[in-house]
C-alpha cells in the first residue's frame, strides 16, 4: 500500500510559481494505491470512486488522455521491469478542487510501483519524478502540490528549494467547501503570467504583498495566534481577487463563512472555482461550552439567524432559530441546552425525513439528558434520542453521525448490543477519521469483544500519529496534543489487557508511560486513567517495570508501586512486593476528596488490596487472599469508581480473582457465584470464564449448585 497526501494552500498560491514562498498543509485525506503483478502486456490503473480505467497501451483512453500520458511517464521510469502491474487507486479527494488530487495520485502510483518492483527511493527521488507527472496536468507547476503529496505535514515551500517544515503551536480547524469545477491549473497560471507580462511592477508588488502575508501567517501558526492567521487569510483572498482568480461564487462563500463566524477564509488552489478554505472554531460534539465561551457564539448565532430569516430556506431558518436558544445569556447552561434540545425536537417534527436534522436533534437530546438535575441522566430524553437514531439508521444504515451517536446512546442505557452491527461498519465508512475508527470500541468492549476493542484503538492511535505528522506536531509530545489521542491509547489498553494481547498493550503502554512519567501537573482523573500504562507494563513486561523511573505525580507514583509489586510477586520476591504495598499511600488528599479526586483515591485502596491478595495467594493463605480481594472488588464496584466506564479505570474485575481464591480454598460454589458476578461486570472475560468452568467441573455437571 502506498500513500500520497492531499493538501490545501494556506497562503501564497500563484505567487509561488514566480519565486515567492507558499505555506501549505497536508490534509487527513489523500490517495492510497495498491500494486499487483499483472499477466497483461500493459500496466493498468483503476481509480475509485471516479470509476476511471486506463492503461499504458497504444490506444488512447478517451476522456482520460492526460492521465494516460502521466501513467506512461510513470511506467517509463522502469524500462527493465520484469512484469506489468495492475494499480488500484482509492482517491479520497475531489478532483479539480485545489486539493492536490493529481499530485497525490502521482506520488502514490510512483511509490506503489517502487514497492512492486523492489525499488528503494528517497522522498527526494519521489518528488522529482512526481513533478514530471504534474507537468502533464499543469504545464508549469510550482511543485508545491507534489512536495506536499510526498512529504505531508505543514511546510513553507519556495520553488526549487527543499520544503521547510513548520511546527504549529496547536491544532487548527479548517473547513473546505467546494464551489464547483475550476479551469485547469495550467490555464489559471497562464492567466496570471499574462497579467505579470502586461504589468510587471504592479503584479510584482502584489506577489511581494502575498509573500509578506505568507510570512506573517507562518509566524501566527507557529505561536498559535488564530486571529492573525484568519486575518492573513482574508488579506490573501483580496490579493487573489485582484489577480482575477476568484469567482462570484467563491466570494459569496468566503463572505458567508466569515459572517457565520469563521476567523478567516480564502480560495485555495488554482482558483476560478474549486474550494474555499475557512479557518473555524467549530462546535464540539463531546465537549460542552461554558457560559463565557457562549457569549461570542450567541452573537454569531444571532447574526446567522438574521441573515437566514431574509434569505434562508425553511430548514435553515428553523435550525438557526434553535441554535440561538442554545447560546442565550445565563450561567445555567443546562437550561439553554434543554431549550435547544426541545427546539430541535420541533425542527425534527417539521422535517421528519431529514436524516441530518434527526441526527442533530438526537445529539442535542443526549447533551441535554446529562443536564438532568437528578441522579444519572434524563431517561426520557435519552430514549427519545435513541428512537430518532434508529429511525435514521433504518433508512440510512451507513449514516456515520447516526452510528456515532447511537454507539454512545446505547452504551449509556446499558444496551451496547443494539449498536453492534452498526459499530462493525463505522471504521469502513470513515477509515481515516481516528475518532470514528475508535468509536466501535465503546460497543465492542461492553459486548465482550476485547480483542476488537484493542485492535480498533490501535488503528486509531496510528492514524493519530499520522495526523500529528501532517499537522507538524513533532517530537514525542506532539501527538498527545491531539484531541482524543490519549483516550484512544487508554481504551486500547483496556481492550488489550482484557484480551491478553501483549503486543498491542506494550505498543500503547510504553509511549503513554514515557509521556506521563515526567509530568509535574495533571488532574487526578487524568492520572487515574494514565495509570493503565503502568498496569500493562506490569502484566506484560514485569522486568521492564523495575527499570522505569519513578513518576512525579502522586497517583501515578501509586500505580508505579503497584506495577513494581506485581513484577516482584511474579519474580517470587514477596517481601519486596510487601514494601511496594507500604509505599502506596492510604490517601493523597488529606481532606475529603472532591468528585474529581474520589476515584483516584479509591484506586489506592484497590491496588493495595490486589497486591495483598496476590501475596496471600502466593503463600497459599486462601482465606486472607479472599478477604483482601473482596475488599478490592467492593471498592472497584462502588458507584463513584464505576463512573469511569470508557474503559473502566482499573484494568480487570477484581471479583474474578476473588472467585479464584475461593476455588483454591475448596469453595467451588462460592467461586462459581463470584465468577458469575464478575461476568456481569465484563461479558465473556476469558479469565473469569476459565475460573467458572473449573468451579463447575469441581461441583459436577449434575450438581444442583451448577446453574
Amino acid at each position: 500500500m502506498a500513500y500520497g497526501h492531499g493538501k490545501v494552500i494556506l497562503f501564497g498560491e500563484h505567487s509561488v510559481v514566480h519565486g515567492r514562498p507558499a505555506l501549505a498543509r497536508a490534509v487527513s485525506q489523500g490517495v492510497e494505491v495498491r500494486a499487483l503483478q499483472s499477466p497483461a502486456s500493459v500496466t493498468t490503473l483503476h481509480i475509485d470512486p471516479w470509476q476511471v480505467d486506463l492503461d499504458t497501451g497504444a490506444a488512447p483512453n478517451r476522456g482520460h488522455e492526460a492521465l494516460q500520458r502521466a501513467l506512461k511517464i510513470a511506467r517509463g521510469f522502469y524500462p527493465n521491469a520484469p512484469f506489468e502491474l495492475t494499480l488500484r487507486a482509492d482517491v479520497r479527494l475531489p478532483g479539480g478542487a485545489g486539493m492536490g488530487s493529481s499530485a497525490a495520485i502521482g506520488v502514490a502510483v510512483l511509490r506503489a510501483m517502487d514497492e512492486a518492483y523492489g525499488q528503494a527511493r528517497t522522498d527526494v527521488d519521489v518528488f522529482d519524478r512526481s513533478l514530471d507527472w504534474e507537468k502533464v496536468f499543469h504545464g508549469n507547476p510550482s511543485g508545491v502540490d507534489n512536495a506536499m503529496a510526498t512529504y505531508g505535514g505543514t511546510a513553507l515551500y519556495v520553488r526549487g528549494q527543499p520544503l521547510s517544515p513548520v511546527t504549529q503551536a496547536q491544532p487548527i480547524q479548517l473547513l473546505a467547501a467546494y464551489s464547483g469545477p475550476s479551469p485547469s491549473t495550467e490555464k489559471m497560471v497562464s492567466s496570471v503570467k499574462q497579467q505579470l507580462d502586461a504589468d510587471p511592477v504592479g503584479v510584482g508588488r502584489l506577489f511581494d504583498e502575498i509573500a509578506d502575508i505568507v510570512q506573517r501567517g507562518k509566524s501566527a501558526l507557529e505561536r498559535g495566534d488564530t486571529a492573525t492567521l484568519g486575518s492573513c487569510m482574508n488579506e490573501n483572498h483580496q490579493r487573489l481577487i485582484t489577480l482575477k482568480l476568484s469567482t462570484d461564487k467563491l466570494n459569496q462563500m468566503v463572505a458567508a463563512a466569515c459572517s457565520a463566524g469563521a476567523l478567516g477564509a480564502k480560495l485555495t488552489g488554482g482558483g476560478g472555482g474549486g474550494c474555499m478554505l475557512a479557518l473555524v472554531d467549530g462546535p464540539t460534539i463531546n465537549y460542552g461550552k461554558d457560559a463565557k465561551e457562549r457569549v461570542p457564539l450567541l452573537a454569531l448565532a444571532r447574526q446567522a439567524d438574521a441573515a437566514l430569516r431574509a434569505n434562508g430556506t425553511a430548514r435553515e431558518r428553523a435550525l438557526s432559530a434553535a441554535l440561538v436558544l442554545r447560546y442565550l445569556p445565563g450561567q445555567n447552561t443546562s437550561k439553554q441546552d434543554r431549550a435547544y434540545a426541545l427546539a430541535m425536537q420541533r425542527v425534527a417534527a417539521q422535517f421528519p425525513a431529514d436524516d441530518d436534522v434527526l441526527g442533530l436533534t438526537a445529539d442535542a437530546l443526549m447533551v441535554a439528558s446529562f443536564s438532568y438535575e437528578g441522579e444519572g441522566y434524563d431517561h426520557t430524553l435519552m430514549d427519545a434520542a435513541i428512537a430518532l437514531l434508529e429511525a435514521v439508521l433504518a433508512r440510512a444504515p451507513e449514516h456515520t453521525p447516526a452510528i456515532h451517536f447511537y454507539i454512545h446512546a446505547t452504551e449509556v442505557v446499558g444496551k451496547p448490543d443494539l449498536a453492534e452491527r452498526h459499530a462493525d461498519q463505522l471504521a469502513r465508512l470513515a477509515p481515516r477519521a481516528s475518532h470514528l475508527v475508535h468509536m466501535p470500541s465503546h460497543t465492542f468492549y461492553w459486548v465482550g469483544r476485547y480483542q476488537d476493542a484493542a485492535e480498533t484503538n490501535h488503528r486509531a492511535v496510528r492514524l493519530g500519529i499520522e495526523n500529528a505528522e501532517r499537522l507538524g506536531l513533532k517530537g514525542p509530545e506532539g501527538v498527545w496534543g491531539l484531541p482524543y489521542h490519549a483516550h484512544n491509547v487508554i481504551f486500547g489498553l483496556g481492550g488489550a489487557l482484557m484480551a491478553g494481547d501483549s503486543r498491542i498493550a506494550l505498543d500503547l503502554a510504553r509511549p503513554l508511560v514515557g509521556a506521563a512519567g515526567p509530568r509535574d501537573k495533571a488532574e487526578p482523573w487524568w492520572q487515574l486513567l494514565a495509570a493503565s500504562g503502568y498496569f500493562a507494563m506490569a502484566r506484560f513486561d514485569p522486568a521492564g517495570v523495575l527499570a522505569l523511573p519513578e513518576p512525579k505525580l502522586p497517583y501515578l507514583k501509586a500505580a508505579w508501586h503497584y506495577a513494581r509489586g506485581e513484577s516482584l510477586i511474579w519474580a517470587g520476591d514477596l517481601a519486596g512486593a510487601a514494601k511496594e504495598i507500604e509505599a502506596i499511600p492510604a490517601k493523597v488528599v488529606t481532606d475529603k476528596p472532591d468528585d474529581e479526586a474520589l476515584a483516584a483515591e479509591q484506586m489506592l485502596g484497590i491496588t493495595r488490596a490486589v497486591l495483598t491478595g496476590r501475596i496471600a495467594m502466593a503463600e497459599r493463605r486462601w482465606a486472607d487472599a479472599a478477604t483482601a480481594l473482596r475488599q478490592g472488588a467492593e471498592i472497584e464496584e462502588t458507584e463513584s469508581f464505576s463512573d469511569f466506564t470508557d474503559p473502566p479505570a482499573f484494568w480487570y474485575p477484581v471479583r474474578r480473582d476473588l472467585a479464584a481464591a475461593l476455588l483454591a480454598s475448596g469453595d467451588a460454589a462460592g467461586a462459581q457465584r463470584e465468577a458469575q458476578a464478575s461476568l456481569l461486570l465484563r461479558k465473556f472475560d476469558p479469565v473469569a470464564m476459565q475460573t467458572l468452568a473449573a468451579a463447575r467441573a469441581v461441583l459436577g455437571r449434575d450438581s444442583a449448585l451448577v446453574r
